[in-house]
């Protein structure tokens, strides 16, 4: 049974409403993603930063990234995602089958909001001229778990990028990674299955949303959520 989203939550989706239109174009088309393979897990230390687990999972893909990409990625501490998962109070979690993105019924959705401020002030309150928002939607089965998610922006943006990672919260490791993107659009989709899990076992998915913002304007900061999910 659908239950009613927080007006948090209700903003985030109205924003990704705007253009649900599109969002089965972006799913079929895959914009860049990664290749799947298989690769050793990751174990973490205190100071790891999804700089690392990109490294890590597709070493190629993140030595085709920009510097300034390079370091944004590095900026993110693992430890702090998994510290402040579910006290963010900027994260609104639903359970029960909520529809998005292509009509689609998850068992979990997250979703998480930021802002593009214009560059020609200082006074950000009163300067933003755009929305950012992340929602992941999952599903499980035995031995996967499917997810759906998107970065919608309310400005065309010169890239829209999405990476994933999977962590087995029992074993302490890193078990999986994706990351696609998209170049001068509003809404990018990153829809996939992390495969090969372990049945009746808890993982964390994680999904970070990155902006290239449009010249003229600063972003409010790469959007991190998260959500616990146990397979069947």
């Amino acid at each position: 049974m659908k239950k009613l989203l927080s007006k948090g939550i209700g903003m985030v989706l109205s924003l990704v409403c705007m253009s649900i239109c599109v969002f089965p174009n972006y799913i079929a088309q895959a914009a860049e993603t990664t290749d799947k393979v298989e690769v050793d897990a990751f174990t973490p230390s205190v100071d790891s930063t999804w700089g690392d687990l990109y490294q890590h999972f597709d070493p190629q893909g993140y030595d085709a990234l920009t510097d300034s990409e390079k370091r944004l990625y590095h900026s993110i501490l693992l430890k702090e995602i998994a510290e402040t998962s579910e006290e963010n109070m900027n994260t609104v979690m639903t359970e029960s089958g909520v529809d998005i993105l292509g009509n689609k019924d998850f068992e979990n959705v997250v979703s998480l909001s930021g802002y593009l401020y214009s560059n020609d002030n200082t006074n950000r309150a009163i300067n933003i001229n755009g929305l950012l928002s992340l929602v992941m939607g999952l599903a499980s089965t035995k031995d996967s778990i499917e997810y759906t998610t998107a970065f919608a922006s309310t400005i065309t943006c010169p890239r829209l990028a999405i990476s994933m990672s999977i962590y087995d919260v029992k074993d302490g490791k890193y078990v999986g990674f994706n990351r696609g993107y998209d170049d001068n659009v509003k809404i990018f989709t990153l829809d996939d299955t992390f495969d090969g899990l372990k049945s009746k076992t808890e993982y964390t998915v994680q999904a970070v949303g990155t902006v290239t913002p449009p010249e003229g304007y600063i972003s409010s900061g790469p959007l991190v959520t998260l959500d616990n999910k146990k397979t069947k």
